[in-house]
């Protein structure tokens, strides 16, 4: 017999829900952030060494690069987990789904702001956003 799968159902967050997982949410995004710089400006030390390197990690810069990149991820990760939409990595800028309404909108967020204060259709994007 086969098993039937229904599609998983998006979390909706309501303003205050995801106001409360800002705090947490800001020290994922700055750390992340902070990695994901650490990897650029290494790039011009870490690629040559890891051309060299094939095969045994590169060293300490290697593993550093390696600890970077696995942060990224599981960070990611998290925060999808959440039921969270990253929008941008560079800018922290991120969506959380939400009903407004009766319709699927997003309430969205940069790093940066306060409190999620702005809106957006589902299709609309930060370039449609509206306060709240």
């Amino acid at each position: 017999m086969r098993e039937a799968r229904l599609a998983a159902m998006p979390r909706h967050f309501s303003v205050e829900e995801a106001n409360e997982l800002l705090p947490e949410l800001k020290v994922l995004l700055e750390q992340m952030l902070a990695a994901r710089q650490r990897i650029v400006d290494g790039r011009k030390t870490w690629e040559p060494m890891m051309e060299k390197a094939r095969g045994n990690g590169g060293g300490a810069s290697g593993k550093q690069l390696f600890k970077d990149s696995d942060k990224i991820q599981v960070t990611l990760e998290q925060i999808n987990e959440w039921g969270i939409i990253i929008k941008d990595v560079d800018t922290g800028l991120v969506d959380f789904p939400a009903l407004r309404h009766g319709r699927e909108v997003y309430l969205c967020w940069r790093l940066g702001e306060p409190h999620v204060e702005y809106w957006h259709e589902v299709d609309a994007g930060f370039a449609g956003r509206q306060p709240l």
